[in-house]
Formats: structure tokens, C-alpha cells, sequence
């Protein structure tokens, strides 16, 4: 999820991350040069890099790497949690 509340979709087999507003209608396609797309996440000290990884696959070159994007928006903070009785 970005700070605008669209939620960023990685389509395994599908080569993109796809960007979804809170109505569900798709906001933008980020093409990536393979096809196997396996997560994503905001990062960076302001929270405007999407770091991407990819599953490995003997014909792309490129496939097993982790990519690291630019964005124009930033993503939101991670959760903080406190854990009792442990």
C-alpha cells in the first residue's frame, strides 16, 4: 500500500506491477523487463523506492534479481508492534 491508499499488485507470469486505486479500478501498469514477479515493497529514507524481487527463470537473463524503482509516491511506514509474555 502507497500514502494514498492504492495498492501495488505484482502479477507472477504477468511481467508488471500493477497499481490499484481503492475503488478498484487500475490506476497504472509498471512494465518489468521479466515476467516472473514475486513482491514488492516501499523503502528507502523517503519511503519513494519500490524494491521489487523477481523468481529466477533460465531463459530471462535478468529473472532472480531484485530491482529498485523510483516513485513519484511514497509508500507507508512499516508497522511497529510490542510483544507481551515472551
Amino acid at each position: 500500500m502507497d500514502a494514498e491508499g492504492y495498492l501495488w499488485n505484482c502479477r507472477y507470469y504477468g511481467g508488471c506491477i500493477v497499481r490499484v486505486a481503492p475503488d478498484g479500478k487500475i490506476d497504472c501498469v509498471v512494465e518489468m523487463p521479466v515476467k516472473n514477479i514475486t513482491t514488492c515493497t516501499f523503502g528507502g529514507s523517503d519511503l519513494r523506492t519500490l524494491y521489487v524481487t523477481t523468481a529466477s527463470s533460465p531463459s530471462q537473463r535478468l529473472a532472480g534479481g531484485l530491482f529498485a524503482i523510483q516513485c513519484e509516491v511514497c509508500g507507508q511506514p512499516e508497522n511497529r508492534f510490542r510483544r507481551f509474555g515472551f
